[in-house]
């Protein structure tokens, strides 16, 4: 946390403008000889500003994205026929439950046809 201020409290022009100071003094820093320590400071503030941003994107993107799509039921009465129709051919050939709890499953004999 950057000491005296909370990303989270400002709006996204003021985030957007201490992102670009930050990136500015950062760049001067590391330019200069003598200053990686504070380079490395202003480096780890702005990781902390643009992570906030990255996270107001994604959850704007993620809002956006649930007013599009529509809700999936899966109690669709189609769609559970052909799930369960899916489920009987995969289990196809098991014989349940071993003395273990293992299942196991039992092959068929290829025939010639």
């Amino acid at each position: 946390m950057i000491p005296g201020l909370d990303p989270k409290t400002l709006n996204d022009e003021e985030l957007m403008q201490k992102i670009i100071d930050l990136r500015t003094r950062y760049t001067y820093a590391s330019q200069m000889f003598g200053s990686h320590e504070m380079a490395r400071a202003l480096g780890t503030f702005l990781d902390i500003l643009e992570a906030e941003q990255q996270e107001r994107l994604d959850r704007a993107l993620y809002e956006q994205i649930q007013k599009q799509l529509p809700d999936i039921i899966d109690t669709d009465p189609v769609n559970k026929e052909v799930k369960d129709e899916q489920r009987k051919a995969a289990n196809q050939g098991n014989t349940g439950p071993s003395k273990d709890g293992w299942r196991q499953r039992t092959f068929r004999k290829p025939t010639l046809d």
